[in-house]
């Protein structure tokens, strides 16, 4: 003979059961969801150079030779760092060019936040490792960003510290998030 006691713990158990499975298939749609709304970026070149452990002298340009493809017709470029926490400055100067075909060179001086107002890393990152990245160009010909030449033009000292990698990511425009 079931008791009432059993009775009781067979109900919570069903219930439980039943939570669960809802809660799985809820969490399931969700995923779906958020994987089908999203728009990923199309990426056509990106790479990344290590920098010297004992810092980046200002005298040091690093080289980027894109290789896209005929079927890319605008093209956005991104320029990325890694730092860790002992980089001593809220922003990170840089002069960027762009190299086309032709040998047609446009240069940006680029000033990409590392933190904020109140000295809180920017961009993501755990520990002490930190990445942010800032746009340099938008909706151009990809030919016009051939060669991507990058250096750091940070008025205090000849050697910046605490930057461990700078990157260059060419993405199709309008694809980016």
């Amino acid at each position: 003979m079931i008791t009432e006691t059993q009775k009781i713990r067979k109900r919570r158990s069903r219930r439980e059961t039943e939570m669960a499975r809802r809660a799985f298939w809820g969490v399931l749609v969700m995923v779906l969801l958020s994987l089908t709304g999203c728009d990923a970026e199309h990426v056509v070149y990106s790479s990344f150079k290590q920098l010297p452990e004992d810092g980046w002298q200002r005298k040091m340009a690093l080289h980027y030779t894109c290789e896209t493809t005929d079927s890319v017709q605008r093209a956005d470029v991104t320029v990325s760092v890694r730092h860790d926490a002992s980089y001593a400055y809220r922003t990170l100067e840089l002069v960027v060019d762009m190299i086309s075909e032709t040998g047609k060179v446009e240069r940006r001086n680029v000033s990409i936040p590392v933190t904020d107002e109140y000295g809180n890393w920017t961009g993501s990152g755990f520990g002490a490792l930190y990445h942010t990245e800032a746009k340099v160009a938008r909706d151009i010909s990809p030919e016009a960003s051939l060669k991507v030449v990058v250096w750091q033009a940070m008025c205090e000292g000849d050697t910046l510290k605490g930057i461990s990698e700078i990157g260059v990511k060419i993405t199709e425009s309008g694809r980016e998030k």
